[in-house]
């Protein structure tokens, strides 16, 4: 509460002398907003204004950059093609909720590491990361992170469009329905167990066996590299069809020949295994 200096009565609205000794400044404060030198909150502890404005830091992407509770909210990184390592600072010394937000606009990475080397995430280039602390009772804090949108995608009701590429890491789907992508390639001379939304170079004799309970447009992909055989076998109650040719359940696909390659996608409703294209000569039975 104010107190005004002629009568000193309480008010809403006046000044409040501050300062120790002879160095007193008078500091305008008004309960109701406006000019005032001094932030007013409510009973919950809220303070309302028109903007609150963070301080930013500019950066250079290299090197290692150690933040203190003394830092800025708001870094940086417009320069640099190397990889800088950003070190957060000792948790200990921060509030539970304390914030960070991380702007990589340099053409190099940003490795995010709590304090004590510990790695978080890395930050490729154009990407923007909030990261807040959630728990300070060690010098590596619990961190708690999320992305921004790039400047090269949008998104609004209509949807989202992206310049680039999107990377999923086990499938992507439409209306529930998988789009048939390739998430990464192996190579294998044995029998093995293949996995849905994956590419194997197969360059030994093997026998593998199709996945039990595969979904609506899970595709698997095989491409032979030797001339020893590669049998490829339907699990329990699951058919192979190959153009005309139809297994039995549970039968098998062959191949001998170096070159041949099959593209399966998995229909549900009568459990097959379609190839969606082939090379070769495949004798399914």
């Amino acid at each position: 509460m104010a107190t005004n200096n002629s009568t000193n009565t309480a008010t809403t609205s006046g000044t409040v002398i501050a300062g120790n000794g002879s160095s007193l400044v008078n500091l305008a404060y008004s309960s109701s907003g406006g000019t005032s030198n001094i932030v007013s909150r409510d009973s919950h502890g809220n303070c309302h204004a028109n903007n609150f404005e963070s301080k930013n830091t500019s950066n250079s992407a290299t090197g290692t950059i150690t933040l203190t509770n003394a830092s800025s909210r708001i870094q940086v990184f417009s320069s640099g093609s190397g990889t800088a390592t950003i070190v957060l600072p000792d948790a200990t010394t921060l509030n539970n909720g304390h914030a960070f937000e991380f702007n990589n606009n340099a053409s190099g990475n940003l490795t995010i590491n709590a304090n004590g080397g510990g790695n978080l995430t890395t930050m490729i280039p154009g990407s923007y990361l909030y990261i807040v602390l959630l728990s300070n009772s060690l010098a590596a804090g619990q961190w708690d992170y999320h992305w921004f949108m790039p400047s090269t995608a949008a998104y609004g009701t209509n949807g989202i469009t992206v310049t680039g590429y999107i990377n999923a890491t086990t499938k992507l789907e439409i209306n529930g329905n998988t789009l048939n992508a390739i998430a990464g390639w192996t190579d294998e001379s044995s029998t093995f167990s293949p996995a849905v939304q994956s590419g194997y170079f197969v360059s030994g004799a093997s026998t593998p066996v199709l996945p039990a309970s595969p979904s609506q447009g899970d595709t698997i992909s095989f491409i032979q590299d030797t001339s020893s055989t590669l049998t490829i076998t339907g699990n329990t109650g699951q058919f192979l069809r190959i153009g005309s040719q139809l297994s039995v359940s549970a039968g098998v696909a062959v191949s001998t020949a170096q070159g041949n390659s099959v593209t399966f996608v998995y229909r549900s409703s009568d459990t097959t295994w379609i190839a969606l294209s082939y090379i070769g000569t495949w004798a399914v039975t």
